[in-house]
């Protein structure tokens, strides 16, 4: 039994963010085995893989870059192997922020941690810090940087639409406006991330149908409830618009070369 003057010692791994300038902040998380994790943030992440990135550069087709997600190098203090030396850390501030990288990390956690690696990064740990009414989080995840290139946008467009079936076969809906920041490649394989906004999601049709009158049924009317409109939406219109974006503004940009030439 614990005596009155004794007190109870949670062991706590921490993290130490250096943003430059001086800037850091620390972060921590409940450990049974303890580490100090030190991370050194060397760029943000744009999330627009090599296969699409000439196009977004040359033609602005979606991907912007966001400032809290960043590419990191660690040093790690103590016992842990299963930390790479590179990882992406994503960074939230203020309590809307922080509970939805906490919900995204559960996600991850949970209902999709048999996709990681797969489907969805893997991720290696959960920080907070800050106050109740000025709390910050870190989630540390596997960097997806592959310099690999697929040989055509369609089929980075096909493998991605796979990934978002893998996600709902999952039980999870992404329920954001997907365009190219959310799909991330490692080697040849299109990863799906920013859970932030997700949804619990019993998918009854997470199955690509692949044929272009699959959902002529669907009207303003009259949906069908039973299939699920994030896929209706992906199939049918995101990655056939982006294909066809990349295809007709390439069209537009080689005749415009042959007119200046």
């Amino acid at each position: 039994m614990l005596g009155p003057n004794s007190t109870i010692v949670i062991p706590r791994s921490t993290l130490s963010i250096e943003f430059g300038l001086g800037r850091r902040c620390f972060l921590f998380t409940c450990s049974p085995t303890p580490i100090h994790i030190a991370a050194t943030l060397k760029h943000p992440l744009s999330g627009v893989c090599h296969t699409i990135r000439p196009f977004v550069r040359k033609f602005g087709t979606g991907g912007g870059t966001r400032r809290n997600v960043f590419a990191a190098e660690l040093a790690v203090t103590g016992n842990c192997s299963a930390l790479p030396p590179q990882v992406c850390l994503k960074y939230a501030a203020g309590v809307e922020a922080v509970a939805a990288l906490r919900r995204e990390e559960l996600l991850y956690r949970r209902e999709l941690a048999e996709l990681a690696g797969v489907a969805v990064p893997q991720t290696y740990g959960f920080f907070t810090g800050g106050t109740m009414a000025a709390p910050i989080a870190c989630l540390i995840m596997e960097l997806c940087m592959s310099t690999e290139k697929l040989k055509n946008p369609s089929e980075f467009c096909r493998l991605a639409m796979l990934t978002l079936c893998k996600v709902h076969a999952a039980g999870v809906m992404h329920n954001t406006e997907l365009d190219l920041r959310h799909f991330v490649m490692k080697e040849k394989e299109v990863f799906l991330v920013d859970f932030s906004g997700a949804l619990i999601h019993p998918c009854g049709n997470a199955h690509p149908v692949l044929y272009k009158d699959a959902y002529s049924r669907f009207n303003d009317d009259d949906h069908d409830q039973s299939e699920c409109q994030e896929l209706v939406n992906a199939e049918r219109g995101i990655f056939p618009q982006i294909v066809w974006d990349i295809q007709n503004k390439m069209g537009n940009h080689g005749r415009k070369q042959s007119l200046d030439s």
